[in-house]
Parts: structure tokens; sequence; C-alpha cells
């Protein structure tokens, strides 16, 4: 199994054990090991990924200048991918948090969504 190791800029899975890397996955062996160490930066993130987050979060301040809040609907009929990813953003903040694996959540990409005002909690007694 892998646990979880906190960093301070991206969650990254720990290595079962670097000895089982073969010669000829000296490149993926040498990724891997940034990995482990968390000397992995934001600026290693995948560039399509971040831009794919980017437009997401562009999405989101487009909602909220409409709706003065970033509460979207899980299911919200006219952007069902945002609602979703919203979702996901704050699950992925949570497991950051308690030091479970976290996907590419960072403390860049919640202090991006703190500074567009996300409510990170559910209203008490309802849904989104």
């Amino acid at each position: 199994r892998k646990s979880s190791e906190k960093n301070c800029n991206l969650c990254l899975p720990r290595l079962y054990s670097l000895g089982h890397v073969g010669a000829n996955d000296n490149g993926i062996y040498q990724a891997q090991l940034n990995r482990a160490k968390g000397t992995r930066t934001i600026a290693q993130v995948n560039a399509g990924t971040e831009a794919a987050w980017e437009s997401q979060l562009a999405r989101l301040a487009a909602y909220k200048s409409e709706h003065g809040d970033c509460n979207v609907p899980v299911r919200w009929a006219n952007d069902p991918k945002l609602g979703q990813w919203l979702a996901t953003q704050r699950k992925q903040k949570r497991y950051m948090e308690t030091g479970r694996s976290c996907g590419l959540m960072t403390l860049h990409r919640v202090a991006q969504l703190n500074d567009l005002g996300c409510v990170w909690e559910y209203p008490q007694g309802g849904r989104w």
C-alpha cells in the first residue's frame, strides 16, 4: 500500500521501494525519486493539467460574477462540469488536510480558491 506524504507544495504518494526499478526505467525512476523527496513543484505539474485547472478557475470566477458566490451546485444544469470540478477541489483539500493523497491540490491552488471566496464546508443542513 502507498501512504501519503504531505509537502508544502504538493501531496505526493510515497514509493514502496526504489530497489525494484530496472535499468531501462531511469527517467521514470528519477521522476519517482524527485516526487518521493518532495522536490516536485507546481511548475512541474503537467502544463495541460495546469491550463485546464486555470480554465475551470476562470469559469468559477465568472459564476461568482453572475451569482455573487462560489456555491456552484454539483449538478448545475448550465455547466455540470464546473460543479463536479469544484466538488473535487473540496474533496482534495480535505484529503490534503488529513494527509491522504490529494491528487494535484496544492497550497497555491487553495489560496487561489480562497481569494475567489470559495466556501469549503457545506452550509449547515444544506447541499451544494
